[in-house]
């Protein structure tokens, strides 16, 4: 009702509002649609209240202990802190030293340090708790030394006197009826919530010992079995409330709701830690598979959602064999959802199929977790080259033995990006990329086929010729026949999506850029319509640089914004890809101060996390424009040739105006023509090589500078017409219309 008293618009989004509190109204079901899109809508619903909430009726939020926080809640949480700014809303969240968020570069975030508190305020917080019984005095100043200001080590002092028996009484009005020579306050915390722990009669321990085992959050109906499960004498229901009620009352445990079923959590964390800890470690380990075993039967209908908590659970009980197991379902579920999550799960499996030597499907997890972990996250997330290649060569080896050629086609195909796309060695990739194919042909699978052929053909389209790349790209649409999902299991990527989108991008930069930015959107179209969201940010990258080297800036503003939507939440890979789009936005309109610094953050990004190395000459190139607009010319010529340089190593051509951006810097800083002619030689030789033929026209233009400048009016005029052919081929009327005007000048001048 709040809803749609503030905006009747909100009656669309109420399905996947109730979803999100899990109610049900059968009158609106929840129409199909992907996480994806679920998400973004439940984000726009949590703006606009945020920030329409009128002044009086907006409430003050705290939200706490953000060190525990679940990637899915924090995803959440950074749209709140996003909305809040220029609201009437205050958001207070409270976290441990070690917590870091992006958000908290926000001009809107301040951050306020919770230092010990002094000794007047632990007698106001005293006072609070104790009352001002005279039996009490002097108590404050010595809690104080012992507590050292810590607020939570305070009440728990006072709620240990409590339960001693020293302190009799209610809130506010307690009488110390014993007398205190020291205060027995345990050096940590741990050692204190222990104490309380010990304190506990022994059903109350067990009960609490074991929730401790399930986690910081529990359900009675969970606890429940795993009490039937490993106590030698039965817990009834009845027992168990009775326990709960008691556990409540002490302040270990809250409830947190009754419906459908009774979930708790512990008041503080570390009162689960040191819960867990006090147990005897073959207790705890039986209490472990209890628990997974609960977990399993109780949530048959759920279990790819819960593998990784039940997978934990077996790896805490020691169980191997079952560890890896749901290791692997974990990593599966989590899939492109959480690719850094799933990494883990693999690289988790790896380890434990190590210990499986023996076991019957030792070498078949061992092969998943290798082939898996490369394929989905080896350039995706980046790291060292140095782990990836051992993770590679640890997965062959076993491939090898167990004769699998599926597996090892997967390896190569992902190693061959790890050094393409991290190690920007797009040389080295290449031969791995081939031996991927001529596995998987051997193997005669189809979609393996599919799925090795497009990193291949990507290569090319880095590397050159564009020609070669094209055939590459049509021999693989063919072999998909239409199907976009067909080998996607191999990377994590549509095959047939990818060969179209770059397919499109060579022809953009070789001949046709009309059909080729035509062919981008429909690639957009069906991405999107195929739930593959990662290739649907490649075209819509692809669509933005091509028009920015148009000088077309129509429409460039909604790519980049495309781009960040479909880039959040997604893994580093994701962030930096988008990052193209946003660069040609900002070229595009003139905003050079913004562009420089958008343009090395990302590659601070690309070099701090190894990922996405090949696309450091395409970020260098625009930190080089947006310094020579700027007015530091020896700034933009340091980046340019930087540019140049990851050009020449990585034998990559994705960005060879990096070329012209030398050159241009080279002539407004007047230096030798004999240096400014040998970047613009190995420009062109470049551009002929790879067939980048866009190009020409701006090679041409800086030519006739050169030309002019060393008082040749001939080789200007010839380079001038050289110059508008090329611009004119390419559609590029503003370029072509200004050189047309200087040959049309009684005497052609630069």
């Amino acid at each position: 009702g709040r809803l749609l008293l503030m905006d009747e618009h909100f009656r669309e989004l109420l399905p996947v509002v109730f979803e999100f509190f899990g109610v049900t109204d059968l009158s609106l079901p929840m129409p199909r649609m992907d996480a994806e899109m679920k998400q973004r809508q439940l984000f726009a619903v949590l703006r606009k209240v945020v920030q329409e909430e009128r002044a009086d009726g907006q409430p003050v939020t705290l939200i706490e202990d953000l060190h525990w926080i679940d990637a899915s809640s924090e995803a959440f949480l950074e749209q709140w802190v996003e909305a809040v700014a220029g609201s009437h809303a205050l958001l207070i969240l409270n976290f441990r030293p070690e917590y870091r968020a992006a958000w908290m570069s926000r001009s809107w975030y301040r951050q306020i340090p919770l230092a010990p508190l002094g000794a007047e305020a632990v007698r106001t917080l005293l006072e609070q708790l104790l009352g001002n019984d005279a039996s009490t005095a002097g108590l404050a100043t010595a809690i104080h030394q012992r507590s050292g200001g810590n607020p939570f080590f305070t009440e728990e002092i006072v709620q240990s006197l409590i339960e001693s028996g020293a302190l009799v009484g209610t809130r506010g009005a307690y009488r110390l009826v014993t007398p205190i020579e020291q205060l027995q306050v345990p050096a940590t915390v741990h050692a204190l919530l222990a104490a309380r722990i010990d304190r506990l009669g022994e059903g109350e321990k067990h009960v609490l010992q074991a929730a401790a085992v399930i986690g910081k959050d529990f359900s009675a109906p969970v606890l429940q079995r795993v009490l039937e499960d490993t106590s030698t004498t039965p817990t009834s229901a009845s027992d168990l409330q009775s326990a709960l009620r008691l556990l409540r009352e002490g302040e270990f445990i809250l409830e947190q709701s009754l419906y459908p079923v009774a979930e708790y959590t512990f008041r503080h964390p570390l009162t689960q830690e040191v819960a867990l800890r006090t147990q005897l470690q073959e207790r705890r380990k039986r209490t472990h598979a209890a628990v997974a075993r609960a977990l399993e039967d109780m949530h048959a209908d759920r279990l790819d959602e819960n593998a990784a908590l039940i997978a934990h659970h077996h790896d805490e009980a020691g169980q191997i064999a079952e560890a890896a197991r749901w290791h692997r379902r974990a990593a599966e579920w989590a899939g492109m959802k959480d690719v850094a999550a799933a990494v883990r799960h693999w690289q988790r499996v790896r380890e434990l199929a190590r210990q499986m030597v023996e076991a019957p499907d030792g070498t078949t997890l061992m092969l998943a977790a290798c082939s898996g972990a490369i394929a989905i996250g080896g350039w995706r997330l980046g790291g060292s080259v140095e782990d990836w290649a051992a993770l590679f060569e640890e997965g062959c080896a076993a491939a090898e033995r167990a004769g699998d050629l599926p597996v090892l086609a997967t390896l190569n195909s992902g190693y061959g990006a790890v050094c393409e796309q991290t190690n920007a060695n797009v040389s080295k990739a290449k031969p791995y990329y081939a031996e991927a194919v001529r596995l998987a042909d051997r193997s005669g699978i189809l979609s393996l086929r599919c799925g090795t052929r497009i990193s291949h053909a990507i290569s090319y389209f880095w590397t050159g010729p564009l020609a070669e790349a094209e055939r590459l790209a049509d021999e693989l649409i063919a072999l998909a026949d239409g199907d976009p999902r067909l080998g996607a299991e191999v990377n994590s990527i549509s095959p047939l999506l990818g060969a179209r989108a770059f397919r499109a991008h060579g022809m953009g930069y070789a001949r046709d850029p009309d059909e080729a930015l035509r062919e981008l959107h429909l690639v957009r179209q069906v991405a999107l319509d195929s739930n593959f969201p990662e290739q649907a940010l490649w075209a819509v990258d692809q669509e933005a640089a091509l028009r920015c080297e148009l000088d077309r800036p129509d429409g460039l503003s909604v790519l980049a914004q495309a781009a960040a939507r479909l880039a959040e939440n997604r893994d580093m890979g994701a962030t930096i890809s988008s990052r193209t789009a946003i660069v040609s936005a900002l070229a595009s309109e003139g905003l050079w101060q913004t562009l420089l610094e958008t343009a090395v953050d990302t590659l601070n990004l690309i070099r701090d996390c190894q990922v996405l190395g090949v696309f450091e000459s395409f970020f260098l190139k625009h930190v080089s424009t947006a310094q020579f607009e700027l007015g530091d010319l020896v700034g933009a010529r340091a980046a340019a040739a930087e540019g140049v340089a990851h050009i020449r190593r990585c034998e990559g051509c994705w960005s060879p105006n990096s070329y012209a951006a030398l050159a241009r810097a080279q002539l407004a800083l007047h230096e030798p023509s004999v240096a400014i002619a040998a970047t613009l030689d190995e420009y062109a030789a470049l551009l002929a090589r790879t067939g980048f033929a866009l190009f020409e026209g701006e090679l041409h233009e800086l030519g006739a500078q050169l030309a002019a400048r060393d008082g040749e009016p001939d080789a200007q005029a010839q380079a001038l017409h050289r110059a508008h052919a090329g611009y004119v081929r390419f559609g590029m009327t503003a370029q072509g219309d200004r050189v047309r005007a200087l040959i049309d000048a009684p005497c052609p001048v630069a």
